[in-house]
């Protein structure tokens, strides 16, 4: 039997639907409730599924994903602040058809991977896309990219090949690409979260069954060190909360949120959340000051409710229901951007 990781067609299936995150304390009022003032910023015409902010070149760019159910597609515009306050969105990139599983800066500008419907078949590219926006094909030894990150100097891909994971790295802007055998490091499986500097951070696996590690792989040497004091369950997941600095990672164990930091050149725990059962699977989190928001995954929890606020450092926590189906637009800029099912999209006023 190949000691390669095998993706299965319903997990693979899994992948390009696109998931997330979280779930655990008592359901109370905070006695320092704050009031949150909104104001209408946008509104998107697609019934969106996913969506992105991130800030490029001073320019702020949406990205926008639909129901695959209801026929995909996907739309990437460049915002553009009115004098009323609201945005005026640019396409820069569309498709009716197919649509996207992972959106983010890449090599100057953005990139993004399309999965397109063909013959029956589902295939995924990774597109860069310059400030005029024209698209291009990044060449990978990938069959398959899924998802991928950028550092200054450093471009990394995961996807499958075949029927296997790889992680593939490019130190000159994509020019040429090397594989990580992570086999050779004695991993079954890898996943890979974020790039700091000349490092990769990702999560291996010894056994098809769990261990899960938190790795460190410095990006010239291709060494591979453990981390071993970050705690990773079995049934783990990661994000990187909305904040102003973007200084935080967080790690799901469970019912807990354990939020770590750098403190010089070392992941520190900065604060352990538990939420309350009702919650169930969060997707996205906001923190600022005190003031956290969570947007839970599932439509289904606590009637219509998607998003929980807590006032206190997350002490206590709240349905919150200023509209209907609001939840958090992930954003690199770290403010506090909310949508609701109409897909009207709201911004903290400061």
């Amino acid at each position: 039997m190949t000691t390669k990781r095998k993706i299965t067609i319903l997990l693979y299936a899994i992948c390009w639907i696109g998931v997330f995150l979280i779930s655990g304390c008592r359901i109370t009022s905070s006695p320092k409730e704050k009031s949150i003032k909104w104001r209408t910023i946008f509104h998107e015409r697609f019934d969106v599924d996913y969506c992105k902010i991130d800030s490029v070149k001073n320019s702020l760019v949406l990205a926008l994903e639909a129901y695959v159910s209801r026929g995909g597609g996907y739309r990437i515009l460049t915002l553009e602040k009115q004098s009323d306050g609201e945005y005026l969105g640019k396409p820069i990139a569309e498709s009716s058809r197919n649509t996207m599983m992972h959106f983010g800066q890449f090599k100057d500008f953005l990139g993004f991977v399309s999965v397109d419907f063909e013959e029956n078949t589902i295939r995924t590219k990774l597109i860069s896309i310059d400030t005029a926006g024209d698209m291009t094909e990044v060449r990978l030894p990938l069959d398959c990219p899924i998802t991928f990150l950028q550092s200054p100097g450093h471009l990394v891909v995961e996807g499958v090949s075949g029927a296997f994971t790889e992680v593939v790295i490019s130190n000159d802007n994509g020019a040429n690409w090397t594989i990580f055998n992570y086999e050779q490091s004695g991993y079954k499986s890898v996943k890979i979260l974020f790039v700091k500097d000349d490092f990769l951070y990702l999560v291996g696996a010894r056994s098809f069954k769990g261990g899960n590690t938190l790795l460190k792989l410095n990006l010239m040497s291709y060494k591979v060190e453990e981390i071993e004091h970050v705690e990773i369950c079995e049934d783990w997941n990661f994000f990187m909360p909305i904040a102003r600095s973007n200084e935080f990672y967080a790690f799901v164990n469970g019912q807990e949120i354990l939020l770590y930091k750098f403190d010089d050149d070392s992941l520190v725990l900065h604060k352990r959340i538990n939420l309350p059962k009702k919650i169930g699977n969060a997707e996205n989190m906001f923190v600022s000051d005190g003031l956290y928001v969570v947007t839970a995954s599932v439509p289904q929890i606590h009637g219509k409710v998607h998003s929980w606020i807590s006032s206190d450092s997350g002490e206590h926590w709240t349905p919150y229901k200023h509209k209907e189906g609001f939840k958090l637009v992930y954003n690199t800029v770290g403010r506090l951007i909310m949508r609701d099912v109409n897909n009207d999209f709201f911004e903290r006023e400061d």
